[in-house]
Order: C-alpha cells, then structure tokens, then sequence
C-alpha cells in the first residue's frame, strides 16, 4: 500500500473533489475549524482509493490519540470498497510514521469505536 498523508487542505480537497461521492464531513474545511495547538487534522489516502481523515490530539510522542474526526464528529473511512481488514492495513501504515496510543473511530453518527492500537515506534 502506497500511503500518503497530508495536511495541505488545497491537496485535501483535490483529493475528496476528485471522489465522486464527497461528502461535507471529509473536506478539510470540517476539521481545520478544531484545529488547535494540540490538535492537528490530517487526510491519509492510498493508491487503492481509500481515504482516512483523522485528527491527532496530544504532544507529538507522548499520549497522542487519533480520531477519525474531530471529537467524536462523523467523518470515517470511506472510498471504493472499504472494509474493516482495509482501515486496519491503513492505521498500521499510519503507525509507521506516527505514534499513536490510541485510536477512536466514528462508524457512524451515534457510534464511536475505541480500539487500543500501539505501534513499534523507535
């Protein structure tokens, strides 16, 4: 998987315009408004045509969470056929490069899923 990870929302948006189902929730504009010292938002995208917008809260190294939007907000995982076996093979990559303690993804609306996730971080 080639994974890709920005937080230039020109390229965030190029991105999601280009995905002929967008939808409000996955522009950068919804997550740049809780951005914060703490708080970064992020789009992680692959050649395969998944997309994974998240937000990572804490001091980078120490504690950090990542949400799949900003607190608890709906946005997720979405593209061509995704799946859960997909999410984990792109939180695993996103783990290479950045260390995350935990990580809280929003399958809808009402639901936020918490899972545990440690990465080899060096």
């Amino acid at each position: 998987m080639s994974l890709k990870i920005t937080s230039d929302p020109d390229i965030w948006r190029e991105e999601v315009l280009n995905y002929k189902r967008w939808h409000f929730f996955y522009l950068p504009d919804w997550y740049k408004v809780f951005d914060s010292v703490i708080k970064k938002s992020y789009l992680a995208y692959t050649g395969e045509g998944f997309y994974f917008p998240f937000q990572i809260v804490g001091i980078p190294g120490i504690k950090m969470k990542l949400y799949s939007a900003p607190w608890g907000g709906y946005g997720g995982v979405f593209g061509e056929e995704v799946g859960h076996e997909s999410v984990a093979h792109i939180l695993e990559n996103i783990s290479k490069k950045i260390h995350v303690k935990k990580v809280y993804i929003t399958l809808s609306p009402d639901r936020v899923e918490e899972l545990e996730y440690y990465s080899d971080f060096n």
